[in-house]
């Protein structure tokens, strides 16, 4: 297993893996039914806070306190992408169901969307928002929403259009 903590937990589109990912920085992919550990994924610099599968099953996604995200191949392991862009600990990631778009949220302030296939940048949000913790598609993927340490929660249309804003958690 890992050594330290475990910070986030995904179970693939399938239901046939569980991804760990914890303080140790490494990745870790389970085949959880027979208990056993298929691969060990290096790459990260420092504790890996976020995980992620893609819809399809084939990419598996981690963020970590490196500021970088790490696009793998779940069948083999290899790494396919390091996605930099990000001045701080990345918090959370979210596929678009189509797999399209990464969403990355991280505590420098800023939404960032990626293409996984080319590993590019594809937007930035940086307005509105303060160590985002939290990102999520809506299940038909035109929305966005995230969420930080303020008591508020931002919805983004995926097509442009300007933020609603919910707030009233305290």
């Amino acid at each position: 297993g890992h050594e330290g903590a475990i910070s986030s937990l995904a179970f693939s589109p399938f239901g046939d893996r569980l991804a760990s990912v914890g303080v140790d920085g490494t990745v870790r992919l389970w085949d959880f039914r027979a208990g056993t550990l298929l691969q060990t994924l290096r790459g990260h610099t420092d504790i890996v806070l976020a995980v992620a599968f893609s819809p399809d099953g084939e990419t598996l996604a981690s963020g970590s306190d490196d500021d970088t995200i790490r696009l793998w191949q779940v069948d083999d392991g290899a790494l396919v992408h390091t996605l930099t862009g990000h001045r701080n600990w990345i918090n959370h990631i979210s596929f678009a169901p189509d797999g399209e778009t990464l969403a990355s949220a991280s505590s420098d302030g800023t939404i960032r969307f990626w293409d996984p296939t080319t590993g590019t940048q594809t937007e930035i949000i940086d307005r509105y928002t303060s160590n985002t913790e939290l990102i999520t598609f809506s299940p038909d993927g035109r929305l966005v929403a995230s969420a930080g340490q303020k008591d508020e929660v931002w919805i983004w249309s995926t097509d442009g259009g300007p933020p609603l804003r919910l707030a009233g958690h305290t």
